[in-house]
Order: C-alpha cells, then sequence, then structure tokens
C-alpha cells in the first residue's frame, strides 16, 4: 500500500447508544474535507459488556469483591486480546491513520488504542457529557483528549494529574448545532409529534442512571410540585442507561398531572420546546443553557452537585417540594429573575464548553489532521 493511500484514514469507535450522535459532527467534517472513515459500531457488545458488570455487583456483599475482581478481570482481558490480535492480524488497524473515541475506559476502545500504540497510529478521545469534581478517571489513555472547556481542564490537570499538553479546549462539536438551533428545529411539530398541548407550558425533568430509590425520589418531588401549575405538561425524559419507564408513569399518574415520558428522542428537540428544565446534575442542564432556557437544579440528598450547577449561580436551585414550586413560579412568573440568571448562564457555559461559535466540530478536525500528520 503506498503512503498516499493510508493517509486520511480514520475510525470511530462506539460502544453505547449514545456515542454515535457525539462524533457524527467530526466523521461528517472529515468527509469533507476529503477523509475516508469508518465506524466501528459495538453498542450491543458493548452495552452487554454493562450488563454483565451490573449482575455481577448484585453478588452477596461478602463475596462481591473478591467474585466481581476476579470475574471481571478475566472477561475484559479475553476481550481486549482477543480484539487486539484479531485486528493486528487481518490487517484492519494498519489501515487507519487515526482513532477517535469518545470514552477510554472500556475494553472495547482500550483495546484499539493498545493496538494502535502497537503501530504508532494516535489515537483522539472526544469528550462526552460534563466532568464533575468527582471525576477519579487519572489515567488518559488515548493519546490526546478534545475537551469541552477550562473547567473540565481545571479538573483533569489539578485532581487527575493529567498533562495539560494532551489536553486540547476545542468545545463540543454536538453543541455546533444548538448555536442555530432555529435552522433544525420545528416548535410546533415537535409538540404535535409528542401529542403535547401547544399552549401549555412544558417542563422537561431529565433522570440520572441513579438508583432505583433515588429516581423515584426526585420523580415524586417533580411531580408533586407541579400538581397546582394546572397550565403546565410535564416531560419526563429519562436517561439512556435505564429500562424502567413504568417508575416514572406510575408516579406521574398517582400524581395525576399531564405527562409524558419518553427515551429513545433526540433530547436537543425536547429542550428546544421546553420553557424550563429540571435536573439533578445531568448535562442537559448546560445544553439547555446554551439554548437559553432557565435550569433548576433538584438536590434532596445534600452535599453539592458534581458539575456545579447549583454553586455558579446559573440555575434556581431546589431541595423540596415546596423550593421547587417556589422555583417553578419564579420562572413562569417573573421575567426579572430570568434575566439575572442570563449573564451567569453565559459565564457557566463559556467555563464549561468554551465559545459558542459553531467552530467546535472544526476545531477537532484541525486536531485530529493535526495529530494525523
Amino acid at each position: 500500500m503506498e503512503a498516499n493511500e493510508v493517509k486520511n484514514k480514520a475510525m470511530f469507535v462506539c460502544s453505547r447508544r449514545n456515542h454515535f450522535p457525539i462524533i457524527k459532527p467530526v466523521l461528517d467534517e472529515l468527509e469533507n474535507r476529503g477523509w475516508k472513515t469508518k465506524v466501528l459500531r459495538a453498542e450491543i457488545f458493548g452495552e452487554a459488556l454493562v450488563n454483565i458488570e451490573k449482575k455481577l455487583k448484585k453478588i452477596n456483599k461478602k463475596d462481591q469483591s473478591s467474585i466481581y475482581e476476579k470475574k471481571h478481570h478475566i472477561c475484559i482481558w479475553k476481550i481486549i486480546s482477543h480484539i487486539f490480535l484479531n485486528l493486528i492480524k487481518i490487517g484492519i488497524i494498519s489501515k487507519f491513520n487515526i482513532f477517535i473515541v469518545v470514552t477510554d475506559a472500556p475494553s472495547i476502545e482500550r483495546s484499539i488504542i493498545y493496538a494502535g500504540k502497537m503501530l504508532k497510529i494516535p489515537s483522539l478521545r472526544i469528550q462526552i457529557g460534563l466532568i464533575g469534581h468527582k471525576h477519579d478517571q487519572s489515567i488518559l489513555f488515548a493519546d490526546k483528549m478534545a475537551i469541552s472547556g477550562e473547567a473540565t481542564k481545571k479538573i483533569l490537570t489539578n485532581k487527575c494529574k493529567i498533562n495539560p499538553e494532551r489536553l486540547v479546549i476545542t468545545g463540543c462539536p454536538v453543541y455546533d448545532k444548538l448555536v442555530n438551533a432555529h435552522k433544525f428545529f420545528n416548535k410546533r411539530q415537535i409538540i404535535i409529534n409528542l401529542k403535547l398541548i401547544e399552549n401549555k407550558k412544558i417542563i422537561v425533568f431529565t433522570t440520572e442512571n441513579l438508583s432505583e430509590n433515588e429516581n423515584k425520589r426526585l420523580a415524586n418531588i417533580v411531580c408533586k410540585s407541579l400538581k397546582n401549575f394546572t397550565n403546565t405538561q410535564l416531560i419526563i425524559k429519562v436517561h439512556p442507561g435505564e429500562t424502567d419507564l413504568k417508575i416514572y408513569k406510575n408516579i406521574a399518574k398517582k400524581v395525576g398531572i399531564d405527562f409524558r415520558v419518553i427515551r429513545d428522542i433526540n433530547i436537543y428537540e425536547i429542550l428546544y420546546i421546553s420553557d424550563i428544565l429540571i435536573t439533578y446534575f445531568s448535562a442537559t442542564g448546560l445544553e439547555a443553557m446554551i439554548l437559553k432556557k432557565p435550569v433548576i437544579t433538584l438536590n434532596p440528598f445534600g452535599g453539592t452537585d458534581p458539575v456545579g450547577y447549583a454553586t455558579s449561580g446559573a440555575t434556581l436551585i431546589a431541595r423540596t417540594v415546596k423550593e421547587l414550586k417556589n422555583s417553578i413560579s419564579i420562572v413562569l412568573n417573573e421575567n426579572q429573575a430570568i434575566t439575572t440568571l442570563i449573564e451567569k448562564m453565559k459565564q457557566y457555559v463559556y467555563k464549561q464548553s468554551y465559545k459558542q461559535d459553531g467552530m467546535a466540530t472544526k476545531r477537532v478536525a484541525d486536531l485530529i489532521e493535526e495529530m494525523a500528520m
């Protein structure tokens, strides 16, 4: 194979359902620049491994540590060895000059990265979601990481001790679409598709992949707080990692409010039509701010939220049904209160996700070309 055939070929690796939308803008940009791209869609395989982990964690506590660690270790390294050896044997690895991943913690992505290192092929990780102060991944396996903003860099360098030269602030490519959301989304059509009432306020509650008891507690507070707001309708947007939607349906039905429970739908469509977002610490809070939507953080558990929403001043804060009712009332009735949030929202968005200029995808693509030279 000649040298010019090897250049400009990238492999993207996705082992979770929510990873592909993150890399899709970058993939399209590279193809527009004449690159050839391949995507290893390993979602089914990757999520099967997650399910194995969950089952192993249910082992009796007194035996959990030794049994879990042993089985998990064997499982991961059998997979790594198998993928690593076979990709080299059949020559797939050598056909690419860079690998792009969204995470480098799972065994699938790590095996690709390790194989690349053996063949001196660089790898880039693109940040997904928010990285908070509780983040504890102290090793960056990919050669470099395209990060969303200064807040992430501070945590990864100060807390995780990752070399700052390996971190490049680009903003988040998937957020480029939010900068000109009106060009991509039709509010009336989305409302019709979801069978919502057009003249009612839309409150969105986004869940987290927490324990069932924690999720029930949050949902109960949200639903009860809306009981007396007759001109509202609630959308419960369930986290992609959750499978039991009945939990939320049962709670909302019992309270007796107008609601929809959804999971597999474009979150940006939901945020675009929303009037208020309620969340604990989901990255949807940041995304709502980019769309200039008021955010209320709900934290009945005590302590600070992992991503600093509450301490930033960019959101309203609630811990109880009464406090959430008050925050919702402020947003719905007091325009001045929303005006005062705007500047704080702008500051938070910049720290977390850099410039909202629609150029994050270009910055990531430029970095890829620089690394692949």
